[in-house]
């Protein structure tokens, strides 16, 4: 009896292992296929085409800045039809977001012009590199035709960001042509009003629309956003760190570093 019991225990258990890592290989296979069957892009355009009281439809233009197969390479643009719930209206994806998207089977064919039906809405991951200048800047310096745009939100009135707006100026004599510059005192309506568009709320340095960044320290790299007052506890960077971040992406965008 007892032999029949052990043999019987055996077998359960070895039914359990095998199936059980069946179960795992298949959740592994499924959540990488998962990982893989998105891609991230960063919106142009976004506008509504229906709206009623339980549901808005969206048009919106996409640039892939993460492909996935020939078909969604990165770089290209695609417009998309979603739909969102009303009540989510406040948090429906925006210009100038990065976003995840779902790649499913109903991707269209290259070159056709028809629309990419979503099955669901983009997922907003941050902020997308964008070039969008403002309107109602304090100061305006640089180029219109320059690939990178700098858009500083302070209130000018406090002398913590100061620092900040003397480098600024400073780099634009060096970089006239490639660096524009913006600089919206959040003290008056016009800069308020486009700190609302950009839906800041706090200081904040946008390069190409981003505030957050990667830069090389002197001993590793580290991280910072361009967010709050420069050197404040709260804060992550010096005002120096907005002119490296600059630098940084000339050096990306044109290839070559900043003059000195």
């Amino acid at each position: 009896m007892r032999l029949v019991l052990i043999i019987a225990f055996g077998i359960v258990a070895l039914s359990f292992t095998v199936t059980g890592g069946a179960s795992i290989m298949q959740a592994a296979v499924a959540s990488t296929m998962y990982e893989a069957e998105h891609i991230v892009g960063t919106l142009l355009e976004a506008e509504k085409m229906y709206e009623s009281s339980e549901v808005i439809q969206y048009e919106s233009k996409l640039r892939i800045d993460e492909g996935s197969g020939d078909l969604l390479r990165e770089g290209e643009t695609w417009k998309l039809h979603y739909h969102i719930p009303a009540s989510e209206v406040g948090s429906a994806p925006d210009v100038g977001q990065q976003v995840r998207i779902q790649v499913g089977d109903n991707i269209p064919k290259a070159g056709d012009g028809s629309p990419w039906e979503l099955k669901t809405a983009p997922q907003v991951i941050g902020r997308g590199e964008f070039v969008r200048p403002g309107q109602g800047a304090s100061i305006e310096l640089g180029s219109e035709n320059a690939k990178i745009l700098v858009k500083m939100f302070a209130p000018l009135i406090t002398g913590c960001h100061r620092e900040t707006v003397e480098l600024l100026k400073e780099f634009s004599k060096r970089e006239p042509e490639r660096v524009r510059i913006q600089i919206f005192d959040m003290g008056y309506p016009k800069g308020r009003a486009e700190a609302t568009r950009e839906k800041l709320t706090c200081a904040t340095v946008l390069v190409n629309n981003r505030l957050e960044f990667t830069i090389a320290g002197p001993e590793k790299e580290r991280k910072v956003a361009l967010y709050r007052r420069p050197g404040s506890a709260r804060a992550t960077y010096e005002s120096e760190d907005v002119i490296t971040v600059i630098e940084q992406e000339l050096q990306r965008i044109y290839g070559t570093e900043a003059e000195s």
